[in-house]
């Protein structure tokens, strides 16, 4: 690890939040002015994504009794969904 690399969060930011808002007035600028936007002013959960993959985290989600319905995966598919046909898959390493 680089002990100089500095990682900027601009939700600890404070003039970044004074001057932008956070998600929900974020998201309520971008569906004002029509831009597109794929989720809702309003969710039951934020995703991180990276090369690694994604985490989803917040509100109902974080209650050990919500299940996974609640995720709409961006990687991957809703396994859980009997609409979804997912074709076994043999992997060899």
């Amino acid at each position: 690890a680089n002990p100089h690399l500095r990682i900027y969060k601009p939700w600890l930011d404070a003039d970044f939040v004074t001057e932008l808002g956070g998600r929900k007035e974020m998201s309520e600028w971008l569906v004002a002015h029509e831009l597109p936007y794929r989720d809702s002013t309003e969710k039951a959960y934020s995703t991180d994504a990276n090369i690694w993959g994604a985490t989803h985290e917040a509100k109902t989600l974080e209650h050990l009794d919500t299940g996974v319905e609640t995720v709409d995966p961006i990687m991957g598919v809703r396994f859980w969904d009997p609409e979804v046909d997912i074709l076994p898959e043999d992997v060899t390493v």
